[in-house]
């Protein structure tokens, strides 16, 4: 599982509002395979810090941004909703009527910092318009077994049934006089993407005591089996990679997954929030760098 870095693509920027205070993670979609033109629907930190999600239009041939948009695709949540302070981690489902985007929504908390539920948008397939929240409340929202958070997700359609891998929060614990989160991917099902059954089937646990957070889970199938790239750390995030015959039960091969090329300044210390997307057979991967990837993102391509 080889990697061949193509180059940042895209920073901070103080002339764009969602996008003023830094840069997470991103989801592709391709709207021209044969001049190599994708939207990148990626999260930004607002003037308040708050993350929205936006689009930036990607040459991926040329390596180069072709346009930027000045406002957010999807509007945060009114007060008291579960995404009233914060949208970001991305994942687009395409499907013959409606475009689906979930996405991890943010709202402050008391005894913890924070807590984060996956909600969607939607909009018809083959529009320019904006996504529209699906609902005010999440579309996996907590359960007697993820009863603190579930986080940042990856969803496949196949033979039409929804499969989503999930970050679920397993508990906070006091650590230094702050809170800490330990939380790990897990694996959900549906019909119509809005409805989920879960059966708290663990995908990629920890596998040391030095591990609390395993996140962002990228799955794609190739040579007849799943694979998932994800974000794992101890102090700073690394890229993990597991492979399954069956989507479920995963084994983690995270020394596999290299990165070549030279390293630039932007992700010398941290690499993670994978995100996968093909163009003519040719696999290529968004990642993000440096401060939970406020330092902005690049790209890298499959080395086959």
């Amino acid at each position: 599982m080889i990697w061949e870095r193509r180059g940042f693509i895209c920073g901070p920027r103080e002339d764009i509002s969602w996008l003023r205070k830094g840069v997470s993670s991103a989801t592709v979609d391709v709207l021209n395979e044969s001049k190599g033109l994708v939207k990148i629907f990626v999260s930004g930190r607002d003037a308040q810090n708050r993350t929205n999600i936006g689009c930036v239009e990607f040459d991926v041939f040329n390596h180069c941004i072709l346009d930027i948009q000045k406002e957010p695709i999807l509007n945060l949540g009114p007060l008291g909703s579960f995404d009233e302070n914060g949208q970001s981690y991305p994942f687009l489902v395409k499907n013959e009527k409606e475009d689906l985007l979930f996405y991890t929504g943010w709202s402050p908390s008391v005894l913890t910092p924070f807590q984060n539920f996956i909600g969607l948008g939607i909009r018809p397939s083959f529009s320019n318009d904006k996504f529209i929240r699906y609902s005010n409340v999440p579309v996996l929202d907590r359960s007697n077994e993820d009863y603190s958070s579930t986080g940042s997700c990856c969803v496949l359609r196949e033979k039409g049934i929804y499969k989503m891998w999930y970050t679920a929060f397993e508990r906070w614990e006091e650590h230094n006089g702050a809170q800490k989160h330990y939380y790990r991917i897990k694996y959900a099902t549906s019909l119509d993407g809005r409805n989920w059954e879960r059966s708290n089937e663990v995908c990629i646990n920890f596998k040391n005591s030095d591990e609390f957070a395993i996140c962002r889970p990228a799955v794609f199938k190739w040579k007849e089996k799943y694979h998932m790239l994800y974000s794992y750390r101890g102090v700073r995030y690394q890229l993990g990679y597991a492979i399954s015959e069956d989507g479920i039960n995963w084994k983690r091969k995270d020394e596999r997954v290299k990165l070549e090329g030279n390293s630039e300044k932007w992700e010398n210390e941290e690499i993670c929030y994978p995100a996968i997307f093909t163009i003519h057979n040719e696999i290529y991967m968004l990642y993000s760098g440096n401060s939970y990837g406020r330092a902005g993102f690049g790209l890298a391509k499959l080395k086959v």
